[in-house]
């Protein structure tokens, strides 16, 4: 009973593997698969540049938090607005009454794992052709936590 149990176990094992691989990497909260001595992207900012561009911001940016609306009701930035990229079309259009062309957009995620961010500024970039105000706090929701009331 067990010999033939084995070989199944591990013909299942075997099937699950590619389908399970596949979705690590296209998955929205894949990690980014960036070598830790590789710069950031030219529009990442650190928690103290982004703390810097808020300092001399002459109107607060427009935070945007692009977790899953589960843990943006769990906690996140003060004003931020909720826009998952696997729900953009539902929290887009909450987004716009706040955006003006001037103002600085700020997107964060869960952390450095997360890609969702980066999909939520590249879809901002493009459809509100703002490539200079878009920019993504690169260690997200877990380094604001630690300086901010939700």
């Amino acid at each position: 009973m067990i010999r033939r149990a084995l070989p199944e176990a591990l013909g299942l094992l075997l099937l699950a593997l590619p389908p399970a691989a596949l979705s690590y990497f296209v998955h929205p909260d894949a990690a980014l698969h960036r070598d830790a001595n590789e710069p950031l992207p030219e529009y990442h900012l650190t928690l103290a540049q982004a703390e810097a561009l808020v300092a001399d911001a002459t109107t607060p940016p427009l935070w945007i938090d692009a977790r899953p609306p589960s843990a943006y009701s769990a906690g996140h930035y003060a004003g931020a607005i909720n826009l998952p990229p696997a729900e953009w079309d539902r929290h887009f259009p909450q987004l716009l009454p706040h955006w003006a062309p001037d103002r600085i957009i700020i997107v964060y995620c869960s952390s450095t794992s997360c890609d969702a961010s980066d999909q939520v500024a590249r879809r901002l970039r493009r459809e509100l052709g703002q490539q200079e105000k878009i920019w993504v706090l690169h260690s997200g929701w877990s380094a604001l936590q630690d300086t901010v009331k939700p």
